[in-house]
């Protein structure tokens, strides 16, 4: 992995942690139902893809050796980040359900349209649907990534058997052709001590 590259994961990682972070701490409070809902969903699908990138990174640093060991930690840092951004926003969304229960509980719902009401009843099954779709998507999208490393291990692996038979020949015949060279010494040698004597 270039370090161009593995820095360009980094800045992203950072531009969404920061967006997300602003959005839970800042936007998501001050926002009507219908609108928090919408600013719900846009902060999920960066937390989705913060997820994915650190999915990516740590299966390609496993795999590189020439990943520094402070990268490795600021991957840990982010993925430490990633689960506490999740657990804000969940709260977040526990506040919105449990306000809009509050209100059903007491007859003081008022919804602007029929649209935030279905928002309302459909919120915990949206949620967990996103989660469920979450899941699976990153566990698609690390098998199908180490499926790809997988294959161009295995060319490397053909590669370097090559050169080693490779070797192994050039070997052989160095050997060959120094037991020839002894033999041609010996028979010299013999044939000198003959035209000694």
């Amino acid at each position: 992995m270039s370090l161009s590259r593995l820095e360009g994961y980094f800045e992203d990682l950072e531009g969404l942690i920061e967006e997300v972070d602003t959005q839970v701490k800042n936007t998501i409070p001050g926002l009507t139902f219908g609108a928090k809902q919408k600013e719900i969903r846009s902060a999920q699908a960066k937390l989705k893809e913060i997820s994915e990138i650190i999915d990516q990174l740590e299966t390609e640093s496993s795999l590189e050796l020439n990943v520094k060991e402070t990268d490795r930690l600021r991957i840990r840092e982010y993925k430490s980040q990633l689960k506490s951004l999740k657990d804000r926003l969940q709260v977040a969304v526990n506040d919105t359900q449990a306000h809009v229960g509050r209100q059903e509980l007491f007859g003081e719902a008022r919804y602007a349209s029929s649209g935030e009401m279905e928002d309302a009843v459909g919120l915990d099954q949206r949620t967990r649907l996103l989660s469920g779709t979450e899941r699976l998507e990153q566990s698609t999208g690390r098998l199908q990534e180490s499926h790809r490393i997988a294959m161009q291990t295995e060319a490397v692996g053909v590669d370097i058997l090559g050169h080693l038979r490779s070797q192994r020949e050039q070997i052989q015949n160095t050997r060959n052709a120094l037991m020839q060279a002894d033999e041609n010494i010996d028979r010299s040698q013999r044939t000198l001590k003959t035209m000694a004597r």
